[in-house]
């Protein structure tokens, strides 16, 4: 004691702040205890990635920072959060996409698995948005927002046609590829003396025109076949005839020599149906079946003996069986017909002879 002394001793309330979550509180002043009517501003502090709530105990809300008024002892909590996001995912085309975990947020450092699966005929072309890959599946770490698309592309498909034999395919309609779905008619058309047979391949019918849809890649084959053709060859009288080369059926186009041999003391007399003339050999060319007839027949040979001619009608070098011939005499000039000799008799004119040996 060096002199007189006046010394006041203050007494106050204690401030105990306590934090719950990922964070701290700075209190201004920092001290023990405070004297009543103090105010104290506390600071909440989130640690990273974390955010503040609110207050609780005897303060509430989430006003920050906080004036707290020292009239008695105090015990505040603050209250912090991991910070979450949302995960936002859309689709451009056709397809879904699976989220695992499937939450409506997330808190940072989650991880989240997305599967894009492509509907039937669609195929998955990639992620755009904040993250561009074609990852499949994609793991994303959640540090913030996110919003990504998800792109499915349809498919598309090339449709190769070859052809067996002769003739052509026509595609409707007529594309380098095409996509998932799509429906091609096929039409084939054969070459001329072919016909269709049926497809092949990826196709097995003999419907056409063919439907074809597109439901992945398609390889067909049309087969056409050369038509075949009968040749019949019948005779009328006395005679054969010889086919080159001899077949049961021809293949269309091909050349068929037909050649008459009459019998012994029977003539070729001409050709009849799908070949005509009188000569022989003849050819037949196969572009449809085909019916020929060979007649053969008998010789009519006719003298005159004094002044005149005979005019026979029809007049031919052989006359097929049963053939009536009409021979007319034709005196000449100062002379009359007489009659008839050799296989003939009497004196009729004109005189009908019918064709029988």
């Amino acid at each position: 004691m060096d002199g007189p002394k006046g010394v006041t001793a203050t007494f106050g309330y204690r401030l105990d702040v306590a934090s719950v979550g990922g964070g701290t509180v700075v209190r201004s002043p920092n001290a023990a205890a405070y004297a009543p009517g103090t105010t104290v501003t506390l600071t909440p502090q989130p640690d990273a990635f974390h955010h503040f709530v609110g207050w609780s105990g005897d303060a509430s809300g989430s006003q920050s920072p906080l004036a707290v008024t020292m009239d008695g002892n105090k015990s505040i909590t603050a209250t912090f959060a991991i910070d979450s996001y949302t995960l936002s995912v859309a689709v451009s085309g056709s397809g879904t996409v699976a989220k695992s975990p499937d939450q409506a947020s997330y808190t940072y450092g989650t991880q989240v698995t997305l599967t894009p699966t492509p509907a039937t005929g669609y195929h998955f072309t990639g992620w755009s948005g904040d993250t561009s890959t074609t990852a499949n599946p994609l793991v994303l770490t959640m540090t913030r927002a996110r919003s990504l698309t998800a792109s499915f592309a349809i498919d598309s498909y090339t449709l190769s046609v070859t052809v067996s034999g002769s003739g052509t395919v026509a595609k409707s309609p007529n594309q380098a590829s095409y996509t998932y779905g799509t429906v091609v008619t096929l039409t084939a058309t054969p070459a001329t003396g072919w016909h269709f047979v049926g497809w092949s391949g990826d196709a097995t019918s003999s419907t056409n025109p063919l439907s074809l849809t597109m439901d992945g890649p398609k390889a067909v084959t049309a087969g056409f076949a050369i038509n075949t053709y009968a040749l019949t060859v019948t005779t009328n009288g006395l005679g054969t005839v010889a086919k080159s080369p001899d077949q049961a059926s021809y293949n269309y186009g091909t050349v068929v020599t037909l050649t008459a041999t009459p019998s012994a003391g029977t003539y070729f007399v001409s050709w009849g149906g799908d070949a005509s003339g009188t000569t022989s050999p003849v050819t037949v060319t196969m572009d449809g079946p085909k019916g020929v007839t060979a007649t053969f027949g008998y010789r009519l040979d006719v003298a005159s003996v004094g002044g005149g001619t005979v005019v026979r009608s029809p007049n031919a070098a052989a006359y097929a069986p049963g053939t009536t011939v009409t021979l007319t005499p034709q005196p000449d000039a100062f002379h009359h017909f007489v009659g008839w000799s050799g296989d003939a008799s009497g004196s009729q004119n004109p005189l009908a002879v019918t064709m029988d040996g």
